[in-house]
């Protein structure tokens, strides 16, 4: 059978150098080995992950993003993923977001793991400053990284609300509002296109060059990880997992999370309870 592990916070599959936790936010670095492979997993918390040397490949069933040295890459909680490390190994910052300061930013970060800065992006001289305050050791260090942490997480959240600045830009945000509300409906393209006041060709084409998702697939990927979180954190059986999550019925429910995952739902629950 696949195995999956499911991190708590503070769990790396990689050799921790440092942590440190200002205003709730766990900043931890990990160094990898050349050409390390890091088999599915997933984290119980939303992150951000700098890649501070080196750089790596994150796989997401189809998906793929190449985080290059300098990358910023936001990571959804519970999604399973894997990780490659190029020839020289690797060295990353992860700063956790825990679910209080999540809530506050659903709306302005991806419901998905997304790579919101390439290398030369603005946002890496605000990542550096957050290393270089990661490193001090003085009184005042704890303050001064808590206050970069959120600079950075509000630049992030800017970019992404900043995509709704046009109006086909705040026909996608509020297309993704009320798949937000209603995810666990019976949601249509024609029945969301009349609420946003557009034609549904036209609500699907600006959501997917918004979002790099079609709706249909943002909603699954809000059905699965809310199953995937019952899966691990309650023994409700499948069935009801199913009802409450939005699937049509048990079979499939299951059917789509092993097509997701490459696990069914009993072999990702007894893997994720297994730590």
């Amino acid at each position: 059978m696949s195995f999956v592990l499911n991190y708590r916070s503070g769990e790396f599959p990689a050799r921790v150098l440092r942590t440190r936790v200002a205003g709730g936010f766990v900043c931890t670095e990990t160094d990898y080995l050349p050409g390390q492979s890091i088999g599915r997993h997933a984290h119980r918390t939303a992150g951000l992950v700098a890649a501070l040397r080196g750089g790596f490949v994150e796989r997401l069933g189809t998906r793929q993003f190449d985080c290059e040295p300098l990358g910023l890459l936001y990571r959804s909680p519970g999604e399973i993923h894997s990780d490659l490390f190029g020839d020289s190994g690797g060295k990353c910052l992860t700063i956790e977001i825990p679910g209080t300061r999540l809530e506050q930013i659903r709306d302005f970060v991806p419901a998905t793991t997304t790579l919101v800065a390439e290398a030369r992006s603005s946002l890496n001289s605000t990542a550096l400053r957050l290393y270089k305050e990661f490193c001090e050791e003085d009184k005042v260090s704890a303050l001064a990284l808590e206050g970069l942490v959120l600079e950075l997480i509000a630049g992030v959240s800017r970019r992404f609300s900043n995509k709704g600045s046009g109006r086909d830009g705040r026909t996608a945000l509020r297309a993704r509002e009320l798949i937000h509300e209603k995810w666990i409906d019976g949601l249509t393209l024609s029945g969301i296109a009349e609420e946003v006041g557009v034609h549904p060709s036209h609500l699907a084409r600006v959501f997917r060059k918004e979002f790099g998702l079609t709706i249909g697939e943002y909603v699954r990927a809000l059905r699965l990880k809310a199953s995937a979180e019952q899966l691990s954190d309650s023994d409700k059986p499948l069935s009801r997992i199913a009802a409450e999550c939005g699937f049509s019925d048990q079979s499939h429910f299951c059917r789509t999370f092993k097509k997701a995952t490459g696990l069914t739902p009993l072999e990702y629950r007894r893997s994720s309870k297994a730590r």
